[in-house]
């Protein structure tokens, strides 16, 4: 097989609720799947044809689970890439050089049966993770945007993430609000202010590997021709492509009941170890020493 590798950022809109249920191995909210998915690639190769800077899109449905099969989906490749990297794009996208069920684009080929025509479009792409906002214009096949889901009672922007240590589709995932109007082949009918999510990926033929938001861990890429660890994830980038840092999820906590009846040794032993944790996991690398 080609060895390949992408690190890239993904925006997708479902027909489910917020949060979406095929995430908690649950049935769809409507019963069926109908999602479109645009991903910009910052980084990546193909064997010796770099990736960078390339953009994807496609939709699909399924008439019942995805698990269930019988699904129909169609591949948008950016105008702007080079015949050698539409050629690689699709090989990735397709499920073509990956191990089995190794990547969600693996397993959503594998349950669609009826996999339409690649098509060859300009597209315009912007996603920005910490904001929770995004838009994937294709001309003639669909435009998606994504807005922060907001409170019903105060209007302000509701921030959720959806964190699963085992999923094939993300590790980590801010989840928005998103619409889909199609104009393809494939039609979108009831996504309207549904669930949406926007994802870091770090893929390659063997797995989805660690993506976690914030640069709180690090990974370990191995392929057939190198090895190299990444000490810092992806971060949000806005409209411009400048990379945005995160907030940190780490936070000073009261100390508990038991750690206060034990007097103040156990409370400052336990604010030690939070920064010293903090210090770690902001490096990169292993602590070699405790707190």
């Amino acid at each position: 097989m080609t060895p390949w590798e992408i690190d890239a950022t993904e925006l997708a809109n479902c027909n489910c609720a917020f949060g979406c249920p095929c995430q908690f191995n649950s049935l769809p909210t409507n019963g069926n799947c109908e999602a479109a998915v645009g991903i910009i690639i910052h980084k990546g190769f193909y064997g010796d044809v770099r990736l960078d800077g390339v953009k994807a899109a496609f939709t699909a449905e399924w008439p019942a689970a995805i698990h269930m099969g019988n699904g129909t989906m169609q591949l948008v490749i950016d105008a702007a890439a080079t015949p050698a990297q539409r050629k690689a794009v699709e090989a990735i996208f397709t499920g073509g050089d990956t191990d089995d069920m190794a990547t969600v684009f693996w397993v959503f080929n594998k349950m669609s049966s009826n996999r339409l025509e690649t098509l060859v479009k300009p597209i315009d792409a912007a996603i920005d993770i910490e904001a929770r906002t995004g838009h994937v214009k294709v001309p003639g096949v669909f435009e998606m945007s994504a807005q922060p889901i907001r409170n019903p009672v105060s209007g302000q922007a509701h921030r959720a993430r959806i964190s699963l240590p085992s999923g094939f589709e993300f590790r980590l995932a801010e989840v928005a609000s998103g619409t889909t109007k199609t104009s393809g082949a494939i039609s979108l009918t009831k996504n309207t202010g549904t669930h949406a999510h926007i994802c870091p990926h770090l893929i390659a033929q063997q797995s989805t590997f660690e993506t976690i938001l914030n640069g709180l861990t690090s990974a370990t890429l191995k392929s057939p021709t190198r090895r190299s660890r990444i000490n810092s994830m992806p971060r949000s980038r806005d409209a411009s492509g400048r990379t945005q840092p995160y907030s940190s999820p780490l936070v000073w906590r009261r100390p508990t009941l038991l750690q206060r009846s034990r007097g103040p040794e156990p409370c400052r032993q336990a604010k030690r170890a939070l920064t010293h944790s903090i210090a770690q996991r902001k490096c990169g690398r292993r602590a070699t020493r405790g707190p």
